[in-house]
């Protein structure tokens, strides 16, 4: 019974979903320069027309995806222009990876950067979960102006109830991220 409510339901709203209506312009492993000279790889998708668009930023340390890369393709046909980063001193970004300390100052540098592209319209957006939800916070709480909307999914902004768990350090949870964090790349940790 579910199904069917749910297979009328698609059918009845199916005609308001968005629909995709650019073609896609990819520029892989743009040089974004912060402040103190460290650049960090972003990877642009943007609607193949003239005009300015309100911009998606996902700032991440998992990678940047790469070509044909889907959810920045999938915004990029509905309007928007795509901007998904390596964070500091991950994949093609230089610098070295400290969690936290540089969200703040990387995600305002990258704000001010996309902000002055000729194919912003001065309107930000950011998404993501996980760490990639608290690299949305950090530069919010400091006062990005052109930050306009978020999406952070089960940010990490609270490290009490994360690290502890009934009163004790979850440390194979950060062993772990830690451990992933800091291994070379391509390191296969399943064979170990």
């Amino acid at each position: 019974m579910l199904f069917l409510i749910l297979c009328t339901l698609y059918h009845v709203f199916a005609a308001e979903l968005s629909q995709p209506i650019h073609n896609v312009i990819e520029e892989l492993d743009v040089k974004v320069t912060m402040r103190d000279g460290i650049m960090l790889s972003t990877n642009i998708f943007r609607p193949d027309a003239e005009g300015k668009f309100p911009a998606l930023l996902v700032r991440t340390p998992y990678g940047n995806g790469g070509e044909g890369h889907s959810s920045g393709h999938y915004f990029a046909q509905r309007g928007f222009a795509v901007a998904i980063q390596d964070t500091r001193g991950r994949f093609e970004s230089e610098g070295f990876f400290y969690p936290v300390i540089n969200e703040t100052e990387d995600g305002n540098d990258t704000h001010k950067w996309i902000v002055r592209q000729p194919w912003c319209n001065g309107k930000i957006g950011t998404m993501g979960g996980s760490y990639v939800g608290m690299t949305q916070w950090m530069p919010a709480l400091s006062g990005s102006p052109n930050l306009a909307a978020m999406f952070p999914s089960v940010p990490y902004t609270e490290n009490y109830t994360v690290s502890y768990q009934n009163g004790a350090c979850r440390l194979r949870l950060f062993t772990e991220w830690y451990a992933m964090m800091t291994a070379p790349y391509g390191f296969d940790r399943k064979k170990f």
